[in-house]
């Protein structure tokens, strides 16, 4: 006799991936922020603080994301009580002789 059980395979993990995705913003040549909201006031504010002034257009972003991997199982079976082997009687036997009743 014996019943089902599950067993850990692979414990669960964490993983981080990092990937360029296709996202087009404007980026300052000044200092490199993303200027896409305003990039015309961006130009401004560097212009007034006699820095120079540009942008140009990133077609990718990189960008890092957490991959929560759950942990895996397996089944098993248990014994709880190992098979045994028995001698059944059908009768009565009797010791002296062995005639069966």
């Amino acid at each position: 006799m014996g019943h089902n059980e599950q067993y850990v395979v692979k414990e669960a993990w964490t993983e981080t991936v990092t990937e360029d995705v296709y996202d087009p913003w404007e980026c300052c040549n000044v200092c490199g922020a993303d200027c896409t909201a305003d990039p015309s006031g961006h130009m401004k504010q560097h212009a007034l603080a006699g820095e120079g002034g540009g942008r140009h257009t990133e077609y990718y972003k990189t960008v890092t994301r957490t991959v929560e991997h759950p942990a895996e199982y397996g089944t098993r079976y248990v014994v709880d009580t190992p098979a045994w082997t028995e001698t059944v009687s059908d009768g009565f036997f009797c010791t002296g002789c062995g005639a069966k009743k």
